[in-house]
């Protein structure tokens, strides 16, 4: 039981990452009154094929949320493939993309929060990274991240991220 509605830090920085999320939810999920279901997605997708990856996602998010997850957690570098070499360079889009637009009616579809890993393309400098994006149920992006330490064979071609 709740004794207290202090927030910590952790509970305000989450109620504002989150957005619709209030901060009496964000207290009460850290102190145990309120669970959140996750789903976690290990899957090796299909490897340079986003348009497959992404039919894989409607169908994986529709069982998620008919089981009850209010998120749903894809792979790294899950939308185009992990260790695809060059071809990253082609298939990397813009985080708000036709991809993170068909993944966005994907979560407001089904109500369910996504977070999926992608190659990200920057739009002003070109460059490429090993990003991740959390869009909410309502499909409004909540977060974004670009990795920064990167593995020496399969960064090629991929810039890091800043640290926060």
């Amino acid at each position: 039981m709740l004794r207290s509605a202090q927030a910590c830090n952790f509970c305000v920085a989450r109620a504002h990452a989150w957005g619709s999320a209030s901060l009496r939810q964000a207290v009460l999920r850290h102190n145990g009154a309120e669970a959140m279901k996750l789903a976690l997605w290990q899957t090796v997708g299909f490897p340079a094929d986003v348009a497959a990856n992404l039919d894989a996602l409607a169908s994986t998010a529709q069982s998620a949320a008919a089981g009850g997850a209010e998120l749903l957690l894809c792979p790294e570098c899950w939308l185009c493939g992990y260790n695809i070499g060059a071809a990253i360079n082609t298939l990397a889009e813009p985080r708000d993309g036709p991809s993170a637009q068909r993944i966005a009616a994907i979560a407001r579809q089904y109500g369910i929060a996504i977070v999926y890993g992608y190659g990200e393309r920057d739009v002003a400098s070109g460059g490429v990274y090993n990003a991740v994006q959390v869009l909410g149920p309502d499909a409004v992006p909540l977060a974004h991240y670009r990795k920064t330490h990167l593995l020496a064979g399969r960064a090629r071609g991929l810039l890091p991220g800043q640290p926060f």
